[in-house]
């Protein structure tokens, strides 16, 4: 319950703008759910809007690892879609 909540807030506040607001609250999510795919996602979509580079690879890389490591299993589709069409943009 607290987890859907704390997405739903964390996805309104995303919305109105406050990106700075919204990664606290994806990086509180993560924190206590970690196998939560949608908290590294949003947080890879935030730092991209910020221009912070490095943060979006290294979300990318965290999902990766998580989920090999635990599930034995790549990021979803419209993830792995996303990051990849974010790779030719800004090479």
């Amino acid at each position: 319950m607290w987890l859907r909540h704390a997405l739903q807030v964390a996805d309104y506040v995303a919305s109105q703008g406050k990106h700075v607001e919204a990664l606290a609250l994806y990086q509180r999510i993560q924190l206590f759910h970690p196998h939560v795919e949608e908290s590294y996602f949003m947080l890879m979509c935030l730092y991209d809007a910020l221009g912070d580079r490095n943060s979006v690879e290294l979300q990318y890389a965290n999902l990766q690892e998580m989920l090999r490591s635990e599930f034995d299993v790549e990021p979803q589709q419209h993830i792995q879609l996303w990051y990849f069409d974010w790779k030719k943009k800004i090479d």
